[in-house]
């Protein structure tokens, strides 16, 4: 019952997870980082992202909770020359990362290389 519990509510999966970490079972930490990997959505990686980034054993899931984000800077940049500031609704998420976390985000492979340096640029300005 307990871990019926652990799988399906994504709070009590990253508390087991971050346990998990802690103890270093490498193995099942990964089976567990797969897990999680499949239920960030769009409504819910915010969550998972501020769950996960200040803990250093855990940057595949934190790397992970940034992937709609990415799809969305994609979908925005898809047909244009540069991400303009007026049509990067996603930019007041990005902004406030640090130094370690945007480069975390930037190693995404939604991203292609002139979206990155568009998204650096908005990040520095």
């Amino acid at each position: 019952e307990c871990a019926h519990l652990i799988l399906v509510s994504l709070e009590y999966l990253l508390d087991f997870l971050i346990a998990v970490d802690f103890l270093g079972c490498e193995r099942l930490k990964s089976v567990l980082e797969e897990i999680v990997k499949k239920k960030i959505t769009e409504s819910n990686w915010k969550k998972v992202f501020h769950y996960t980034k200040n803990i250093p054993g855990l940057v595949n899931t934190t790397k992970n909770s940034m992937s709609p984000i990415c799809t969305r800077l994609a979908e925005l940049a898809k047909g244009k020359d540069s991400l303009s500031l007026e049509c990067d609704s996603c930019q007041q998420e990005y902004t406030k990362y640090s130094t370690s976390t945007l480069k975390l985000m930037l190693k995404n492979d939604n991203l292609g290389v002139w979206l990155k340096f568009d998204v650096l640029r908005n990040w520095f300005f």
